[in-house]
């Protein structure tokens, strides 16, 4: 993934960049937290950790193989369509606990991008779901890799996209499969 990075600093962290999240993630845990002089602390120190701890209770429903899942609940998809839209209330808290309308008003961006671009987990439930065996990684590379490769679009033409286009073809998706399924119930003779 260095590769597609603009930046000089992942092609040099670790052999073609494999290190660079180890020190994305050192960087953020050791940079100075600065609050806000009018903010309310508890709360906006609370925010990043709400929407950190729904991000990773999402994961528990994920097979990462013949029963390799932390819990084996019988609604799991139910599970984890609940749960990431949880972590958008971390989102939100952390923007009104700053105190300015600002910072409101880009926690409010920020929660309309993580509902309609959301990629740590719909890509494992779109393996779940529709590709036999456990291949996300690939499926996040593919995604990592499109979105480096092509200019980031403005927030607009992503809300646009994603609630005029892309909601109404899942919803037809989710419609036409059945009526497949059912159609081929009907026939006198079986295909398969």
């Amino acid at each position: 993934m260095g590769s597609m990075q603009r930046r000089l600093g992942p092609n040099k962290v670790g052999y073609l960049g494999t290190l660079q999240a180890f020190a994305d993630a050192l960087k953020l845990i050791v940079k100075e937290t600065i609050i806000p002089a009018h903010a309310n602390s508890v709360l906006f120190f609370l925010g990043p950790i709400i929407t950190l701890i729904f991000a990773l209770l999402g994961w528990a429903v994920i097979p990462f193989g013949p029963g390799l899942a932390i819990s084996d609940y019988n609604l799991g998809l139910l599970y984890s369509i609940a749960i990431s839209s949880l972590g958008v209330y971390g989102l939100l808290i952390a923007g009104w606990a700053a105190n300015s309308k600002y910072a409101f008003v880009g926690s409010l961006r920020s929660a309309a991008q993580l509902v309609s671009y959301e990629l740590v987990l719909s890509s494992a439930m779109l393996i779940v779901l529709f590709i036999t065996g456990f291949k996300a990684t690939a499926v996040v590379f593919l995604f990592i890799w499109v979105r480096a490769s092509f200019p980031r679009i403005r927030y607009d033409q992503l809300l646009q996209v994603c609630w005029m286009v892309l909601l109404p073809l899942v919803f037809a998706i989710i419609i036409l499969v059945p009526c497949i399924i059912y159609s081929f119930d009907l026939l006198p003779f079986n295909l398969i």
